[in-house]
């Protein structure tokens, strides 16, 4: 019987090389969710500093994660070469102290960041504009797994399946604001979504620091008017170690 077993077992295998069969690949969505409300004890306490915090979270990965003491990580979607190198030193700052890194999920500088951070063995926070199970955008699905299954987390105030909105990546901009102690805006232009963020973490008197900027450089005017406003400005690598090391 047991040679007869391992026949059948080999001849499985066969016909699904043949057929080009495979076990279908998880994503993040198929990993442990948690629903936290405001009065249970996993919900992050930063948040209480928001004016309305949120009632409910929609997290899946590990959500105690989301208590410790982190760095926000923002910047363009259309990120540039320059951008993207300050998003990989402010990313193994972070992973030389230790703290975990929050962005918003995006593509560009934020996706930079997080892959830095994630390819380095370090914890990411993902702070999304739709449902915590919905793969946006499409180009971070293996980041997003990346992020559960190495203990960080994916996490939103919309309910499971939402697709993506106006309302809703603008309203995660104040979570990403209060879950961090310190935000690190990278590289943003004016007008901006980015630069929203950086005023929401004032207004909850996070510190702030940017990235200045060429005078000609579009992409970073944003950072140049931050700095003018308050903003911390990053020097160098030195500037963003001396700052983490003080959260």
């Amino acid at each position: 019987y047991l040679f007869l077993s391992i026949l059948l077992c080999s001849f499985v295998l066969f016909i699904q090389k043949v057929d080009g069969r495979k076990e279908p690949e998880m994503s993040a969505s198929d990993f442990e969710r948690y629903e936290i409300e405001i009065d249970n004890p996993l919900y992050p306490i930063a948040l209480k500093d928001m004016n309305e915090p949120p009632e409910k979270l929609y997290v899946i990965g590990n959500p105690s994660v989301l208590s410790a003491k982190s760095i926000a990580v923002t910047g363009t979607r259309r990120s540039s070469p320059y951008g993207e190198e300050a998003s990989k030193i402010v990313a193994n700052e972070a992973l030389a102290a230790f703290v975990p890194v929050i962005t918003g999920g995006a593509v560009g500088c934020e996706s930079v960041a997080a892959r830095t951070v994630l390819e380095n063995g370090g914890l990411h926070i993902a702070v999304v504009g739709t449902g915590a199970d919905v793969d946006y955008p499409s180009s971070n699905v293996d980041m997003f797994e990346l992020t559960v299954e190495t203990g960080g987390a994916i996490v939103s105030i919309s309910p499971w399946g939402k697709g993506p909105t106006r309302a809703g990546f603008a309203r995660r901009r104040k979570v990403i604001a209060a879950l961090s102690q310190m935000m690190v805006v990278v590289e943003a232009g004016f007008p901006s979504g980015v630069f929203s963020t950086a005023e929401c973490a004032m207004e909850l008197g996070r510190e702030v620091w940017a990235c200045p900027g060429g005078f000609f450089a579009p992409e970073s005017r944003g950072c140049n008017m931050l700095i003018e406003g308050g903003a911390k400005i990053i020097c160098d690598s030195s500037s963003i170690s001396r700052a983490i090391s003080s959260l």
